[in-house]
């Protein structure tokens, strides 16, 4: 009978430890679920924040597009000027030159 006593003890010591092992692991395995959300929710954060850059970088792209498209057409606009204010001087020299050849005579005072 003590035998079967001490055996029984044992055994129901034995579950109890067993029983305290299992709730440290699923506080354990708990624990690790909160960690994996954590990560997740920051990795998800991390994925918007990246898709958000990359529709940054996209709009910077096409904005950077036009402005060079706006700095080529101000270089023509400004070469057409220089073109026409070079033609322009040519003219008054030319114009200059023909003047000076040409003679003015006044009438003779009565």
């Amino acid at each position: 009978y003590e035998d079967i006593q001490a055996r029984q003890e044992k055994l129901s010591r034995e579950v109890v430890e067993a029983v305290e092992n299992l709730q440290y692991i699923d506080d354990r395995l708990s624990e690790l679920d909160q960690a994996a959300g954590l990560i997740g929710d920051k990795v998800e954060s991390y994925f918007d924040n990246l898709s958000t850059m990359e529709q940054s970088y996209d709009r910077n792209k096409v904005k950077l597009g036009e402005i060079e498209q706006q700095i080529f057409e101000q270089d023509v606009m400004i070469a057409q000027v220089k073109s026409a204010v070079s033609r322009t001087q040519e003219m008054g020299q030319h114009l200059s030159q023909s003047l000076s050849k040409k003679s003015v005579s006044f009438a003779a005072s009565p």
